[in-house]
């Protein structure tokens, strides 16, 4: 794992070259299945990060997000299946992505 951004970082040019290899060789069909399991897994990712993020944060809690390079600061007012309300202290309302929220330290 790369201890700058937290993902997975194999031996950059071997693993890669091993994989370019790899995919050059497969079949229109095996490359479908490959799709097919990626593209599972990056559901299950994103998934996961939102229900994480929307376990943790309570109706209440004061957050902040990053908007058009300006932070936002506001409470959680309702949480939705894919988003989260958010009450600025402008009193404008933001459809805001779990992740994508930090909890504000009072």
């Amino acid at each position: 794992m790369s201890q700058s951004t937290g993902h997975f970082d194999p031996q950059p040019h071997s693993f890669w070259n091993d994989v370019d290899f790899v995919i050059k060789k497969m079949t229109y069909e095996d490359l479908k299945i490959l799709h097919d399991k990626v593209a599972d897994q990056i559901s299950f990712v994103r998934d996961s990060d939102v229900f994480i993020a929307k376990v943790l944060l309570r109706i209440g809690d004061k957050v902040s997000f990053s908007h058009n390079g300006h932070t936002i600061v506001g409470i959680v007012t309702k949480k939705n299946p894919k988003t989260v309300l958010v009450r600025s202290d402008d009193q404008r309302l933001w459809k805001v992505h779990p992740p994508l929220l930090s909890r504000v330290i009072t």
